[in-house]
């Protein structure tokens, strides 16, 4: 803690820390709020004035190149937990990253600095390579996006020739027998089964995780309506993209090329959000297969040696470039 007579002087006077990373201060005043600075720069006018003393938390909120492997930092704990963190991490990860960023994002506000310095037209060679460069990112995070959903369609596929047809293991098997015995339409069961499904994954049984990828209920990717939407998605937006890029070299050069590149900048940055949505979701959802399928007390051989292949396959795919 922090007391009030302090807060002009230095604040951890020899103190150093335990091991290179980007660390950062957070003072919390007596209204809960907290004002945060990075490590080693000047705190600036912070003042105590409603309590005597206040609570200063030192931490590591992200890496550097320096940070040793076995160390873990805040940005860490949030890509494990949530299975995806910043943008560039998932760009990383995928083989999508580059020296010079390609993302609609940092190609966009490229050309928007260009522009504001009146330079864009002197680099229109520039331009064009970047944004040809951008195109070619679009297209190829579509085909990752792509390349998700075809291969959970695979990992079900293989569930449901080790498990027989989904049907008759969702009604059977797992459904309650009020459920089958209330409802005659077997494709109403069907659907009350996947209900089941979903809640019965809370419980880590490996067998209902298996019968739950077997029959599409609770992942959201792989299914043929959301790879059909995969494909559309593809070819709209990687058109979009090229239009835009036509229509953003044409305006190099008129004087009023900055207001008329407002509006498609904004296009192409909704493109690229899009895709990191899309691609952040699939992930997640590979992430969430992995965990169910885990090993559990009573699980029959076949379900676990079922299990043990899909989470390997899973993390084959997360960390395949």
């Amino acid at each position: 803690t922090v007391s009030a007579d302090e807060m002009g002087s230095q604040l951890m006077p020899g103190w150093k820390p335990s091991f290179p990373a980007k660390w950062r201060c957070s003072l919390t005043g007596p209204d809960t709020l907290a004002h945060s600075w990075p490590l080693g720069r000047p705190h600036g006018a912070i003042k105590v004035t409603k309590a005597s003393r206040a609570l200063l938390a030192v931490y590591p909120i992200d890496r550097d190149r320096a940070t040793p492997l076995d160390r873990y930092c805040i940005v860490d704990v949030l890509r494990y937990t949530l299975g995806v963190g910043p943008c560039q991490y998932v760009l990383d990860l995928e083989g999508l990253s580059s020296d010079t960023p390609a993302t609609p994002a940092a190609v966009s506000g490229w050309i928007e600095r260009l522009l504001a310095r009146k330079r864009a037209a002197r680099q229109a060679d520039a331009v064009a390579e970047r944004l040809a460069q951008m195109t070619g990112h679009v297209a190829r995070m579509q085909q990752r996006i792509g390349e998700y959903g075809a291969f959970v369609g695979k990992l079900r596929q293989t569930c449901r020739e080790n498990l027989g047809d989904p049907e008759t293991v969702a009604i059977v098997v797992t459904a309650p027998v009020a459920v089958a015995e209330e409802e005659a339409d077997p494709q109403e069961s069907s659907k009350s089964a996947q209900a089941v499904f979903a809640a019965q994954l809370m419980t880590h049984n490996t067998e209902v995780a298996i019968k739950a990828l077997a029959f599409g209920a609770a992942w959201g990717v792989g299914s043929t309506r959301t790879a059909g939407a995969d494909a559309a998605a593809a070819v709209k937006r990687v058109d979009s993209a090229r239009r835009l890029a036509k229509g953003i070299a044409a305006l190099l050069g008129k004087p009023d090329a900055p207001a008329r590149f407002a509006p498609l900048a904004e296009q192409l940055r909704s493109i690229g959000a899009a895709q990191d949505r899309d691609l952040a979701v699939h992930r997640m959802a590979l992430r969430r297969v992995r965990q169910h399928c885990r090993p559990t007390a009573g699980a029959t051989t076949k379900a676990a040696a079922l299990a043990k292949s899909v989470r390997q396959r899973v993390e084959s795919r997360l960390w395949k470039k």
